[in-house]
């Protein structure tokens, strides 16, 4: 079973996510999705369009105490319906500080 091999406990969550990067593509214009879970090493989220896996993408999580700017690899991309994808990433340096901020907001 992979969750044994998880460091952090998975969340159910709904908070707001803006995309700002992905690969070497800058996005311009406000991209929106909504987050399904989060942990401390990563999380998902539903996405309109596809995303490589392996690709790096740059994101602002909006979590009850603050909003997080991080980056994180795509480890899983499955479509999901029509222009609706469910993206897994795990998250590339996060401080302590986020990763707290995700389990004990203030």
């Amino acid at each position: 079973m992979k969750d044994k091999k998880r460091v952090f406990i998975r969340k159910p969550a709904s908070h707001k996510i803006t995309i700002k990067k992905i690969g070497d593509m800058e996005i311009l214009e406000n991209v929106s999705a909504q987050t399904i879970d989060i942990a401390g090493g990563g999380m998902a989220f539903t996405f309109n369009t596809p995303i490589k896996l392996e690709t790096i993408v740059k994101l602002s999580v909006n979590v009850p105490s603050t909003i997080l700017e991080t980056e994180g690899i795509v480890k899983r991309c499955e479509k999901q319906g029509e222009n609706n994808y469910y993206i897994a990433l795990k998250f590339i340096n996060m401080s302590n500080e986020d990763i707290a901020a995700i389990y004990y907001p203030v």
